[in-house]
């Protein structure tokens, strides 16, 4: 049966108007389990043994535009995993929201509880692929342990996957801002793609912890024929963010703090503009992109000498210049500003599931489950169980 009939539970989600500065379409929500506690509570999709978890992997998490589920949308179940206590389970989830508006409040439903459900393909229609929009060109969680050719995945269609260098493995691999990260050392640690990132306008965001003791952040593309290199200085320089576009450098203006996570990017409007933002637009310089190169790119490595540590949170690379306001609600919601994403109660819907339970051949009671309270147990008309 399709998609809601079978799904027992939903939970609404709210943005916030106020915190819209423009209408933005298909844009991409991405949330973990420390959003809300309600994706942590006893009795919640996270509570293995509670009275709503959901199935193994997130198979059965659904999301909707509209309270009846009639308008599914796409989502990215990246991580899920529940837990007998929930507070130790674990949610990483991307939603393409069609239509977020600056002038009433966006409302979307999370859905699960169905127990015949199977997660859509990521070719389908509301599967991974379908989470992000087409002008990402490489979206990254770093949700996968870097061991070995291609470990590292690309979200998007395009599956530009990453191969990690210098023994990188479990170890490497940490809580972010939002779901997961991965550490560098500073000495060998790095990523490399085989992708090329696009001569025209192209935008690119990350999740930045820096320690300050070394570069924190190289993402590069450059050798015999130089392209570009985007990278943020230590302390013993000045701590900023710089753009080199193959013979000079565009230079940010505000310093980097150590050590808490910061949302920073720098876009290109593919003619002569570079910004740099640290969740706000901080500045705008003049500046081409350089000379073409088919090199491909490289992270926290700068293709000659220069190795960056620190740590790297999600990382997206899109093929246009992003709007500010996209730059701004992309903080917003990576750093769960309050206010700008809230959460309703758990609404238990649908009809309840009915078992029988059988000594040898002969019913001695049934178990209802879906609905509260999720659990009965009778013999005969004898309520002897109820949870």
């Amino acid at each position: 049966m399709a998609f809601p009939v079978g799904y027992l539970h939903r939970v609404p989600l709210i943005i916030n108007q106020f915190d819209v500065g423009s209408d933005l379409t298909d844009w991409t929500l991405i949330f973990d389990q420390n959003f809300n506690a309600v994706l942590t509570q006893v009795g919640g999709p996270l509570d293995a043994d509670g009275l709503r978890p959901i199935l193994a992997n997130g198979a059965d998490i659904r999301f909707s535009t509209d309270q009846a589920g009639t308008s599914e949308i796409a989502v990215d179940v990246r991580k899920a995993i529940s837990n007998n206590n929930p507070s130790s389970g674990t949610l990483q989830i991307a939603v393409k929201i069609p239509f977020v508006s600056s002038n009433v409040n966006t409302q979307i439903w999370m859905w699960w509880g169905n127990s015949a459900a199977v997660k859509p393909l990521p070719t389908d229609t509301f599967g991974q692929y379908n989470a992000y929009d087409s002008g990402h060109f490489a979206v990254y969680d770093f949700g996968q342990v870097p061991g070995g050719v291609d470990s590292v995945l690309d979200r998007t269609q395009y599956q530009r996957h990453l191969t990690p260098n210098g023994g990188m493995g479990a170890g490497n691999v940490i809580q972010g801002q939002v779901g997961s990260a991965y550490s560098f050392d500073g000495v060998d640690d790095m990523l490399k793609s085989s992708m090329s990132l696009p001569r025209q306008a192209h935008t690119i965001e990350v999740l930045l912890k820096k320690d300050g003791t070394d570069n924190s952040l190289l993402i590069a593309q450059r050798g015999s024929s130089n392209f570009f290199q985007w990278f943020t200085r230590p302390d013993s320089s000045d701590q900023k963010s710089h753009y080199w576009n193959g013979s000079l450098s565009v230079d940010g203006t505000s310093n980097i703090t150590n050590n808490i996570w910061r949302s920073v990017s720098v876009r290109h409007d593919g003619m002569s503009t570079v910004s740099f933002s640290l969740g706000q637009l901080i500045n705008n310089v003049s500046q081409s992109l350089g000379s073409t190169s088919n090199e491909d790119i490289r992270i926290q490595y700068d293709n000659t000498t220069n190795y960056a540590n620190g740590s790297l949170g999600e990382l997206r690379f899109s093929d246009l210049k992003r709007s500010d306001d996209w730059i701004r609600i992309n903080n917003k919601n990576q750093f769960n500003i309050a206010g700008f994403l809230t959460w309703g109660a758990i609404e238990d819907v649908g009809s309840p599931t009915v078992k029988n339970m059988f000594i040898g051949t002969t019913p001695v009671a049934k178990i209802y489950q879906g609905l509260t309270p999720v659990q009965k147990v009778y013999q005969g008309t004898n309520l002897i169980w109820e949870v």
